[in-house]
């Protein structure tokens, strides 16, 4: 399991503003600033090893698929 050594969203740059309703004490409308750029390069960094781990399990599993779609085609026109 990947783990950061900083917090997702931690660093410098630009912010947008969003207003959340949320549980007392904050209460309706508070107003949240997060770093929208971070959050996103840090999710890809996070996720990204495992992205690449599901794409080459699936690009294998249709490769075989196609082999056995294949040889199953053969099969069936060498038999008649």
């Amino acid at each position: 399991m990947y783990r950061s050594t900083r917090g997702l969203g931690a660093g410098p740059g630009p912010t947008a503003t969003y207003y959340v309703d949320l549980p007392l004490p904050w209460g309706r409308d508070t107003e949240i600033a997060l770093p929208m750029e971070q959050l996103t390069a840090d999710a890809w960094v996070a996720l990204s090893p495992k992205m690449d781990q599901t794409i080459a399990k699936a690009s294998v599993a249709i490769a075989l698929s196609a082999a056995v779609a294949v040889g199953f085609a053969v099969w069936l026109v060498q038999r008649r």
